[in-house]
């Protein structure tokens, strides 16, 4: 639907871990890893798109 919610972010960041090292495929960690990674370095961007529904580059 193009919404989320602070809570998002949390659910998020609960999948990756329980995707990370559980998987029988690489695949699942690099995913969860690559997301975590955004989560950590750009999370100011994922909150100004929920809180604000924009780009904060734009």
């Amino acid at each position: 639907t193009g919404q989320g919610a602070p809570d998002d972010l949390e659910q998020l960041e609960s999948l990756c871990k329980g995707i990370f090292g559980n998987t029988f495929c690489a695949l699942g960690d690099g995913a969860a890893m690559g997301l975590r990674a955004a989560l950590a370095h750009f999370e100011h961007e994922f909150v100004a798109h929920i809180e604000e529904g924009r780009c904060s580059l734009h």
